[in-house]
């Protein structure tokens, strides 16, 4: 994460239902879902600045989009 982005756990009160279940959804699960093969991912990139500088489209779209492949992209959006 780059320094100054905040996550949604960041953000929430900690003592909110909101953290709390947002905590256990992601505890132990990669940052990334993606929504075409319903599978949680590391992206290619470990930050969306480096996937926009230095990756190929797919690689930004998981960034932009969440869809983590370009099998995905081709199945979800045609």
């Amino acid at each position: 994460m780059n320094v100054g982005q905040k996550t949604l756990l960041d953000i929430l009160p900690k003592e909110s239902p909101e953290f709390t279940a947002m905590d256990a959804l992601t505890r132990n699960k990669r940052k990334h879902f993606c929504p075409a093969c319903k599978q949680h991912y590391d992206p290619t990139f470990p930050t969306k600045d480096l996937a926009m500088s230095q990756g190929v489209s797919s690689n930004k779209e998981q960034w932009l989009s969440g869809i983590c492949s370009d099998k995905c992209w081709d199945d979800y959006l045609g």
